[in-house]
């Protein structure tokens, strides 16, 4: 396992996979080449992008917002990649017919993928490849991240994003009516260590808009006494999974 120290909490929203997780997913598809073109849906800053234009994809970046794309470009241009960015949703992407040799939607697979899987049989070519991946925390046993959980369970009982170990079997019904084939998936684990702070900070995006001001704060103050009480050091580490669910278009 990798050990990743943040620099800050980063919100669970955002995607945030390893690097050594785009090395293995580039490996497991049998990519990339200067010709392979990728598209990226929910691209929000360009992460999932430029972790395959590394590798020498043609990456477009897909959002329904171009809200981040300036600090995606600037972020491409500091790792010396380039990625094209257009707005559209997995459901309605405005990309021409069979055009991309790989679909990608980390962290963004709508809830209900009928439209996005029928979209990305239009929009793949032939044998190309739609992947599917997300990222968690993992609660496991007496670890850091249960117990957390088990904090904010208290003080939002209806908080529901938790708990995620297991495989995504949801992806499977939608993906495979479009017509897919082939289906294949793996798991990528990685420790992140945090200071107390910055694990509370992430506990608190994650529990946003879940809670009020005041439960908030409630839940931080038994938070930091559970820490400093059950894992007593400067660092304290969170295991993570990096998830993938792929499928071939016929």
């Amino acid at each position: 396992m990798t050990i990743t120290l943040f620099a800050d909490a980063v919100a669970p929203e955002r995607k945030n996979f390893p690097d050594s997780f785009w090395d293995r997913l580039v490996n497991a598809l049998g990519l990339m080449g200067s010709r392979t073109r990728v598209l990226d849906l929910g691209t929000l800053d360009g992460e999932a992008a430029r972790g395959l234009a590394r590798f020498g994809a043609v990456a477009v970046g897909l959002d329904a917002s171009e809200r981040l794309f300036a600090e995606a470009r600037r972020r491409d241009q500091a790792a010396g990649v380039k990625v094209d960015y257009a707005l559209g949703s997995p459901e309605r992407t405005g990309q021409p017919d069979a055009s991309f040799d790989v679909i990608l939607a980390a962290q963004s697979w709508p809830a209900d993928g009928a439209a996005a899987a029928r979209e990305a049989a239009r929009v793949l070519k032939p044998k190309g490849l739609l992947a599917i991946a997300g990222f968690a925390w993992q609660p496991l046993p007496r670890n850091v991240v249960e117990v957390a959980e088990d904090v904010i369970l208290r003080h939002a009982p209806g908080w529901s994003k938790g708990a995620v170990n297991k495989l995504y079997g949801q992806w499977w019904p939608a993906v495979h009516a479009a017509g897919f084939r082939e289906f294949c998936t793996f798991f990528h684990d990685n420790d992140y260590a945090y200071t107390h702070a910055e694990f509370r900070r992430y506990v608190a995006a994650r529990v946003a808009g879940a809670v009020s001001a005041a439960a908030l704060t409630a839940l931080d103050a038994e938070l930091d006494q559970m820490l400093k009480k059950r894992f007593p050091g400067d660092y304290l580490v969170a295991p993570h999974r990096s998830f993938v669910f792929w499928s071939e278009r016929p």
